[in-house]
């Protein structure tokens, strides 16, 4: 019997021929001597065939293991190279009705070649099988063989490889081979081992992916390190997995693949929903160390793994950076307009209900900044309820792989930029609140305008608590808490000091027109904040329909700022206030309704055009329809929005076989230039349709939509 083996001949094809070719060369021979050693050079990989038994019983499984033997500075690929490097492949040939179960893999390691990293073996390695003979083998000699390919590579080179293996075996009764049997014993210790001891969930992040490591009995809890091995090669492997701990738990960042262009270079697939592969660590994943690794199978994104129990949501580490940011973060809030003119005010109301008495002013300072405190507390007390609540991995960066999620925060970005640049003012009656907050007497007054200035900073420079948001979301409960308390104490810092030396008071900047100024310029790095929130909106779809959608979206949204900052002003007439809020409202709604994605539960599906695309589709007797397009082009894509997630156009193109092709002509390209120029036409918006056994092309109307779509395709044939 011979196993399945997938066309991997054909792909050494290639780089034989290439290394024949760079051999042939004088000069260049000597750089392949590997491929025709001599005595005194080892090949790159030697490999064996050997069984735990000399003699079976018909109907009685035994393990075979085929030893890989790698020379000096070579290695070979696990079954996911991890990058473009061929893996190992093993074909079969077996007795009638014998059977091999699948490879059993010895954990590998991250190899590097010529700068690329992959997951590979060196040394000397064993791949186990299990063979089993049918219940009615026939006795006596037995030859069991397999053809073992391989890509072996040092760190600067690769050359293909491959070896016919086989081995003798008599059927009858069961005999061990005591030394091969000790030998896939010791072999079986390097195959990951089922998982145990830990429940694990997994993840999906903006950056890639996490694995939630929750120890139960048995467990190493000092995990030093760990490295996942997945199956597939959904996973960039050239950049670290790093390890973090979150309580009792750990989490196990796993970078993705940043674009679909660096994906396509290294082979890169899409992830498949579930994680399946090896778990690794160094210095054991049990309490006695003997376990490094276990294997994962099909555990879905926050579901747990094997056994019961929910996962935590994955943990960012806080760090001195973080809390000096956050620090920072808080004292900018105390020179935004609404903010920093009560500051000496609210001082001022301090001596006033001290007396001279320096300890009481001190003691006022101290109780306003304990109600900031607890406003801070508050609000990250609610958001970390808002995560255990959703039951799912609640993470900044996890969101932003929501569109929804994304659109609101553009939306929201961009009105508050709006507002910073002055198109409209948000706060602009804080300062008389502070002003009835500095009448108030006794502590209790205070410690509530502790809690007021909060609320009333909140809204003015709401711009600057975005981050801090993100981290009461990523951060552990206790690491968010932290967080927040450095915001806290970075905006009460001033009245700390001031409430200690009141005399400096004197010494603050005046408000004054700079203050408009410093509000202004900040209002740019809001804009850079929604620039770098569309490009990621952008990167969630396919194509740039989304995106043009909600780029005349902030348009609109623009517009309603302007009518609602323009005659909303408190002198205006109630009337007019009220039409300006209505309307600045309803625009608003209608801009952040223009981004909301569109459901695609049907798409015209296109493959890149090419005249050989064009001809075998002919060829084969299917219709073609092509597209020449570009991004820049908006008929070209107003064209596309009336079809391409029409059901009744999507359905006829399939009825009829029709095969659709798109000529992308954003960049200039002499090719399409020429295929244009050939139809009769000078620039694109141009789609044509070509029928098989017709010479000449249907050019459809400049603008169009699905019912002209429909009829065009509705003469054409149904699909044989």
């Amino acid at each position: 019997m011979k196993a399945t083996h997938i066309n991997f001949a054909s792909r050494l094809l290639a780089p034989v021929a290439a290394a024949a070719a760079l051999a042939s060369a004088p000069e260049a021979a000597a750089q392949f001597d590997f491929l025709n050693p001599t005595e005194e050079q080892a090949p790159p990989v030697t490999a064996d065939l050997i069984a735990e038994v000399s003699s079976t019983a018909p109907g009685e499984a035994f393990t075979v293991a085929i030893p890989l033997v790698h020379g000096d500075h070579w290695h070979t690929y696990w079954k996911n190279s991890g990058n473009i490097s061929l893996p190992l492949e093993v074909e079969w040939s077996l007795p009638d009705g014998w059977t091999a179960g699948p490879l059993q893999w010895p954990t590998p390691q991250v190899i590097e070649t010529s700068g690329v990293n992959g997951y590979a073996y060196e040394h000397t390695i064993h791949l186990l099988a299990t063979i089993t003979p049918p219940a009615d083998a026939a006795q006596g000699p037995q030859k069991i063989a397999a053809e073992v390919w391989w890509q072996a590579c040092d760190p600067s080179s690769c050359v293909p490889g491959s070896s016919d293996v086989s081995l003798d075996l008599n059927v009858g009764e069961t005999v061990a081979n005591p030394e091969s049997a000790k030998t896939i014993e010791a072999a079986r210790d390097e195959i990951a081992q089922p998982l145990s001891g830990w429940t694990v969930t997994g993840a999906k992040t903006s950056s890639g992916f996490q694995l939630i490591l929750t120890p139960e009995d048995g467990a190493n809890t000092n995990l030093e390190s760990a490295y996942f091995y997945p199956d597939t090669n959904y996973v960039d492997a050239q950049q670290a997995q790093k390890l973090t701990k979150d309580g009792d738990k750990f989490v196990l960042n796993i970078p993705g693949y940043a674009s679909a262009q660096d994906a396509e270079k290294l082979n890169g697939v899409e992830f498949p929903g579930t994680f399946s592969g090896i778990l690794f660590s160094e210095n054991g994943l049990l309490a006695d160390g003997a376990v490094k690794s276990m294997t994962l199978e099909n555990i879905e994104p926050g579901a747990p793994a094997v056994t019961a129990g929910a996962g935590s949501a994955p943990a960012a580490s806080l760090s001195f950076g973080i809390i000096g940011l956050a620090f920072l973060g808080g004292m900018i809030l105390n020179l935004m307009p609404c903010v920093f003119p009560v500051l000496g005010l609210k001082i001022m109301g301090f001596v006033n209900q001290a007396g001279e008495d320096r300890r009481k002013i001190a003691m006022h300072g101290v109780v306003f900044t304990l109600g900031v405190l607890v406003s801070f507390w508050v609000l990250v007390a609610v958001l970390q309820i808002v995560r255990s609540v959703s039951g799912e991995v609640v993470q900044w960066g996890f969101q932003l792989q929501e569109p929804g999620f994304v659109l609101g925060l553009i939306v929201l970005m961009f009105i508050f930029s709006l507002s910073l640049a002055g198109m409209m003012e948000i706060g602009i009656g804080a300062t008389s609140v502070g002003g009835k907050l500095t009448r108030k007497s006794g502590m209790s007054g205070t410690f509530f305008s502790g809690v007021l200035a909060t609320v009333v900073a909140t809204p003015c420079a709401a711009p600057f608590l975005a981050p801090a948001l993100g981290a009461a979301l990523s951060l552990p409960v206790f690491e968010s808490f932290i967080a927040f308390t450095a915001i806290a104490l970075g905006l009460s810092m001033p009245y700390l000091l001031l409430s200690a030396f009141p005399q400096l008071v004197e010494r603050l900047p005046k408000p004054g027109p700079w203050m408009e100024t410093f509000k202004q310029l900040m209002a740019f790095l809001m804009f850079a904040t929604v620039a770098y929130l569309v490009w990621v909106y952008a990167s969630l779809f396919d194509d740039n329909l989304q995106l043009r959608s909600l780029l005349f979206g902030l348009v609109v949204i623009a517009l309603g700022v302007y009518v609602y900052g323009r005659w909303s002003a408190p002198w205006r007439s109630k009337r007019v206030r009220t039409i300006a809020i209505v309307c600045g409202i309803l625009l608003a709604a209608i801009g952040t309704y223009m981004g909301v994605p569109v459901k695609k539960d049907w798409e015209v599906k296109f493959e890149k055009w090419s005249p050989e695309a064009v001809d075998a589709a002919l060829a084969e007797g299917k219709p073609v329809f092509i597209d020449f397009t570009a991004t820049w082009c908006v008929t070209c894509q107003t064209n596309k929005s009336r079809y391409v997630h029409n059901r009744e156009v999507v359905e006829m193109m399939e009825e009829k076989g029709i095969v659709a092709l798109k000529a992308d002509f954003t960049r200039q390209d002499p090719q399409i230039a020429q295929a244009i120029a050939e139809l009769g036409r000078g620039a694109v918006p141009v789609n044509v349709v070509y029928v098989p056994g017709k010479e000449e092309p249907q050019i459809l109307d400049e603008t169009f939509g699905a019912d002209y779509l429909l009829g065009v395709f509705g003469e054409l044939p149904d699909a044989e």
